[in-house]
């Protein structure tokens, strides 16, 4: 979803996108796994500006 977004919004790998800002719910049955934590990373990385809200149903 995240990199969808991404290439939706015009990133290219290894650019900074500062000026696009927003917010963004993302919500999972599960705990998020190493693989989704590392490209969320990436996302907060290249898009600074948008606050990323996660949700899980880990209790």
């Amino acid at each position: 979803m995240l990199n969808k977004l991404a290439k939706d919004l015009g990133a290219e790998k290894g650019k900074i996108y500062a000026h696009i800002t927003g917010e963004l719910k993302i919500v999972s049955e599960r705990a998020y796994c190493a693989s989704c934590q590392g490209v969320i990373q990436q996302f907060n990385k290249m898009f600074p500006n948008i606050k990323l809200i996660l949700i899980d149903g880990v209790k």
